[in-house]
Formats: C-alpha cells, sequence, structure tokens
C-alpha cells in the first residue's frame, strides 16, 4: 500500500531573488506530489502554475525577500477565498519553483488534477486537462470595458463586419511624451490592436493598460481594440476569412480619413497582423517584371508594430528548447497546443498561419509599397528564434522598420509597465517614440 511523506525542500523564483523552504506531501514510491493543482483557464495555463497545497503556514519559510522584480515568478500563496458563503484557507506553493535537481524529487513524476472552467459551465477536477482550457463564444464577442479605462479615455464600441471594436481616445494627451524628433505631421492615425493570449483569450487588463496608454501618450491617436474570434470555437480557417473582411474594411475606412494606419499586436495578435499584411499582397500574386497589365494594389498599413510575435506555428526551431529552461511565461507544450487549437485543420506550414513561412517576394512587395515592420522580441521568450528570423526576413527584403531586441526578458514584457518595472516601462516608451514616426 502506497504511502505518503512529508519533505522539506528547498524552491526559489526563475531569478533566484526569491528563496524559500517548504514541507511538502510526496509518495516515495511514485514519486507523485498530492495534491497539485492546475487551474484550467487560460491565463494559468499560460502561465504554468501547478499548486501544491501545504498543510498550513507552518511549513512554509521565506527565506529572503517577497517580491522578485527581475523575473515576476509566482512563487507562493497565503490567504483564503471565499466559495457558497464558506471561507477557505489558502497556504500554496507553486510546484515549478521547487529547487531542481534535488534528492527526492523529481517534478517529473507529478501528475496534477485539473480545475475544468469552461465558461459558463464549471466543472469538478479531472485527472486530464479541459480539451481548451477557458472557452469562449465562437465568433466576436463583446468585451467588458474596465473602470479604470474609461476613466482616461472615451471608449465607443462599435461592430465591423461581425466583429465588435473599441475605439479608444485618451480624454487627455501627453503630447510631450513624443519628442519633436519623433513626430510627423501626417495628421490623425488609427491603431488597430490586436491582444494576444493565445488564440483563445481576449485582452486582460494589462492590454487594456497598454492600449489606453498609448492612446494617451501618441497626439492625434485613436487606438482601436478589436475583439477578433477565438479558438477552440472559432479557429482560422474560420475566423481569418473574418478577419480579412474586417481588415478590407478598417483599412478602406481609414484611408478615407485620411488616417495613416498601424497595425499592432502581441504574441498571438502579432501573428495575426503579420498574416493579415502579408496576405494582402500574396493574395495580388507574384509580381511578373515588366509586365503590362494593372492590377489593384492591395490594401496595406502604413506600418506594423508586433510586440513579441508568434511568426512560425511548427515550433520546430532547436533554439526554443535550448531557450525553454529560461522562459518564465511560455513552456512548449503550451506554444504548440494553442498552435494546433488556432490552426484547425489547417497545416502550421500555411503563411496565413506561420508569417515566417511567407514567400520572400511577399516581404520584398510589403518593402516596395513602403509599409514599415516594426518590433520587440525577448531573449528569454521561447517565441524569439522564429521572431528573430522574421526580423532577419525583413531586413533581407529591404523592409524600413526599427527593432528593440531585450536579452534576458520574458514574452511582451511591455505589458507590465504599470508594475513600475523599468525595463517595461522603456520598452513602452520605445513603442510611443515608434508610433510616433509612423
Amino acid at each position: 500500500m502506497s504511502t505518503v511523506e512529508r519533505k522539506k525542500v528547498n524552491g526559489s523564483c526563475h531569478c533566484g531573488f526569491i528563496r524559500y523552504t517548504a514541507v511538502i506531501k510526496i509518495n516515495p514510491e511514485t514519486g507523485d506530489i498530492r495534491p497539485a493543482n492546475r487551474c484550467n483557464c487560460s491565463f494559468c495555463r499560460k502561465m504554468s502554475t501547478t499548486n501544491h497545497h501545504l498543510d498550513g503556514p507552518q511549513d512554509f519559510e521565506l527565506i529572503s525577500p517577497g517580491s522578485a522584480d527581475e523575473c515576476g515568478v509566482h512563487v507562493w500563496m497565503h490567504g483564503y477565498y471565499e466559495y457558497e458563503g464558506t471561507k477557505h484557507e489558502l497556504n500554496v506553493i507553486n510546484l515549478a519553483t521547487i529547487d531542481q535537481p534535488q534528492e527526492g524529487v523529481d517534478l517529473s513524476k507529478v501528475k496534477p488534477t485539473y480545475s475544468n472552467m469552461l465558461v459558463g459551465q464549471p466543472g469538478p477536477p479531472g485527472d486530464v486537462p479541459f480539451e481548451h482550457g477557458m472557452t469562449f463564444p465562437p465568433g466576436s464577442f463583446k468585451l467588458p470595458i474596465p473602470s479604470s479605462a474609461r476613466k482616461r479615455a472615451t471608449v465607443t464600441e462599435r461592430k465591423v463586419c461581425d466583429i465588435y471594436c473599441y475605439d479608444i481616445v485618451a480624454k487627455s494627451s501627453v503630447s510631450k511624451a513624443i519628442r519633436n524628433g519623433d513626430r510627423r505631421p501626417k495628421g490623425p492615425k488609427r491603431v488597430y490592436y490586436f491582444a494576444g493570449g493565445g488564440w483563445r483569450a481576449p485582452p486582460s487588463g494589462e492590454h487594456w493598460g497598454l492600449v489606453v496608454e498609448l492612446a494617451k501618450r501618441c497626439p492625434d491617436t485613436t487606438v482601436t481594440l478589436v475583439s477578433y474570434p477565438l479558438a477552440p470555437a472559432t479557429p482560422a480557417p474560420m475566423a481569418f476569412p473574418m478577419l480579412q473582411k474586417l481588415y478590407a474594411a478598417v483599412l478602406g475606412e481609414s484611408k478615407r480619413a485620411g488616417e495613416t494606419v498601424i497595425l499592432a499586436g502581441d504574441s498571438a495578435g502579432g501573428n495575426i497582423v503579420l498574416a493579415l499584411a502579408l496576405a494582402a499582397v500574396i493574395q495580388q500574386g507574384e509580381p511578373i517584371e515588366k509586365a503590362h497589365i494593372s492590377l489593384s494594389e492591395p490594401l496595406l498599413p502604413d506600418a506594423i508594430l508586433a510586440i513579441s510575435p508568434s511568426t512560425d506555428l511548427r515550433r520546430t526551431n532547436p533554439d526554443i528548447s535550448a531557450i525553454a529552461p529560461h522562459d518564465p511565461i511560455l513552456r512548449i507544450p503550451f506554444i504548440k497546443e494553442t498552435a494546433a487549437g488556432w490552426a484547425g485543420n489547417w497545416s502550421t506550414s500555411d503563411s496565413l498561419l506561420s508569417p515566417l513561412l511567407a514567400p520572400d517576394w511577399a516581404f520584398t512587395a510589403l518593402a516596395d509599397r513602403g509599409v514599415q515592420i516594426h518590433g520587440l522580441t525577448a531573449g528569454y521568450d521561447i517565441l524569439c528564434p522564429d521572431a528573430v528570423l522574421f526580423r532577419e526576413k525583413c531586413e533581407k527584403a529591404g523592409m524600413q522598420g526599427a527593432w528593440l531586441h531585450w536579452e534576458k526578458q520574458m514574452h511582451v514584457w511591455p505589458l507590465t509597465w504599470k508594475f513600475w518595472l523599468p525595463e517595461a516601462r522603456e520598452a513602452k516608451q520605445w513603442m510611443v517614440g515608434v508610433l510616433g514616426r509612423c
């Protein structure tokens, strides 16, 4: 009969700033640590947090400061939550922060249970994850507008080609945030922003905070947050044609209004904006030198801004595995699963899914038409190797654009600017400068 033993272990955050000891419960025969639970919502799956519930606060000892400004990894949680009128105490550590290797502890043997949180249909914990974690209705859906966004900006909801869009205009702009040398007197600007979330999560509070800040810091700029369809209910084979209709409609609308148009997005959203622009030129076909025919020009943005974009959904770059131990946010199984969920029955080698794989002539076509592609990449992001290849392909095609690469930095770090992380605030200000020059 199997037994459970109490074992004292050492743990730390990613950067080693937070250190602790804890007493866990482990089966010495199987190596399994119980209870081990993973919330199955999109956010927690992306953070790859697996919680182990301790017997009480006496089983945890913090032996260093409690806040890691360098990496921000979730380590432990102490407190309580209320459910149906009853308070439940929480004394939890993130199993992923137990130091490895450590004698008698092998995290690969942990078999967590999963809290299945299908929207509107919460289910009991299970031994296998719900196939898609937290899911959302088919098609585009209304977004709740945070009160913090309404305080700083006027937010107007509208629907374009069956997709909800949120126009954000700052109540007061901070024009001095953009140096005179960073501004081009080109009239009004429009930024269409596609938030990341593995193609399965709507914009977070951090996304709302960033787009409102961009609207506030960039004079004469309207930022439009797009509620695009999400997997698994609406994977790319269904969603992308909808997005192409939206793309044509909003670009045509902005061009008629005389607006400078920038497509922007982070992670999965960065993937979408890059794929849409490349698809627009690919649909025209490869240009024939000295052809004596006139083809209509594709509708194209003036610029694209991609933050930690996902550029190759095949996930075959060997450098991904080398970076994986250092990435505090993303895990290889997660990026493979979300890529497959978005791809549906399309091949991940299709450039509509993997913009890195678009033909060289498509990059050249964008460059010849003056489209700028700007981007941000982070050294401790497993999506970085393919994003760097995408940047190099842009450079080879003669594409104009500025790129900010930050070594030892995490995925989509500019989203953390509200937490006063200096690197995030500097990156955010860099983005403001780029938008000012577009």
